[in-house]
């Protein structure tokens, strides 16, 4: 019995031996309470280089709720200076920037850190407000916390933005001091008649300032007016003394019929000139033309110190013709 105990011990021990270095390569169990690390992988993105192109990006992230990208998109564009051109631009992208930051100091739990970021988020607020001391946020459009945020800096620099603006009102008023000149308006009213739309000649026109048309209608109205007139003279220039035709020294009846269809064409085209005339008169006819101009001087019926009351007058000349008071 003592050998067969002995083989058992020994068979134990051999056991535990060959079981030892698998036991000892197996690593350590975690200690209670701790929770492993994961790292996240580092998120690339496809940034634009153009600072246009970043602010409309960050627009676009503003608009999706994406603020963890407002600081990597409008960072490099206003650090160490801004490279936005117009000051709008830059307005927009330091509020983007100071959203994005506030949020992420909503997301850290370091104090400092979190202290280091409002301060930022600050600092460009107030470079906002250097700019443009009046400038608000819009609270439809960005977040009350936000805005309450801006407007505490507005309040804890209410001194300096004061002298910014009165700095400005003061630059505004000596350029307008050195700019200031005296500047005298006048004001030519001119009445224009409307049966002068019925008159021949283009008379409409001129009045209406249609320079070029008046003096079309006036010389076709004149040529059929004149070929009208000039038919009749030759029609009587062929009658004989006895007032016939084909007797003595007198015309043809030929010719004399010749000479009428001329006269009564040059009647019709005189007609149908007139009416087109007096429709293109009336289309463009305006009650009364107003003249505005400023001059340098006064003008002379102000330089006595009296009104020049002439009453109502009728001109006519190459301006057209109208009644001016």
């Amino acid at each position: 019995m003592f050998q067969r105990l002995s083989t058992s011990v020994l068979f134990v021990l051999g056991a535990a031996l060959w079981a030892t270095p698998s036991l000892a390569q197996t690593p350590p169990p975690p200690d209670e309470g701790t929770t492993p690390v994961k790292t996240a992988p580092t998120a690339e993105h496809d940034f634009p280089e153009a600072p246009k192109a970043r602010l409309e990006r960050a627009q676009k992230a503003f608009q999706d709720a994406e603020y963890d990208l407002l600081r990597p998109l409008l960072e490099p564009t206003l650090s160490p200076t801004s490279q936005f051109a117009q000051t709008e631009s830059e307005l927009e992208a330091r509020t983007l920037l100071g959203v994005g930051l506030y949020f992420e100091a909503q997301k850290v739990t370091d104090a400092e850190q979190r202290r280091e970021l409002l301060d930022t988020t600050r600092r460009h607020f107030l470079e906002i407000l250097r700019k443009e001391p009046d400038h608000s946020l819009n609270p439809l459009l960005y977040p009350a916390s936000v805005v309450e945020l801006f407007e505490a800096v507005r309040e804890e620099n209410a001194e300096e933005l004061d002298k910014i603006r009165a700095q400005r009102d003061d630059a505004n008023g000596d350029v307008a001091a050195q700019g200031l000149k005296s500047i005298y308006i006048q004001r030519e009213v001119d009445h224009r008649l409307y049966a002068a739309n019925f008159l021949p000649f283009g008379l409409g026109q001129f009045q209406n300032g249609e320079q070029v048309q008046g003096t079309l209608f006036a010389g076709a109205q004149t040529a059929a007016l004149g070929l009208n007139v000039a038919s009749y003279v030759m029609i009587e220039s062929l009658r004989g003394d006895d007032g016939y035709y084909d007797r003595g020294a007198g015309g043809t009846t030929e010719q004399a019929l010749q000479w009428r269809t001329a006269q009564y064409v040059g009647l019709g085209l005189f007609v149908g000139f007139y009416a087109w005339s007096v429709i293109d008169a009336l289309r463009d006819y305006e009650p009364y033309d107003v003249r505005i101009r400023s001059l340098d001087e006064p003008p002379p019926e102000l330089s006595a110190g009296e009104a020049d009351d002439k009453g109502a007058t009728f001109q006519i000349g190459l301006g057209g013709l109208g009644v001016t008071w």
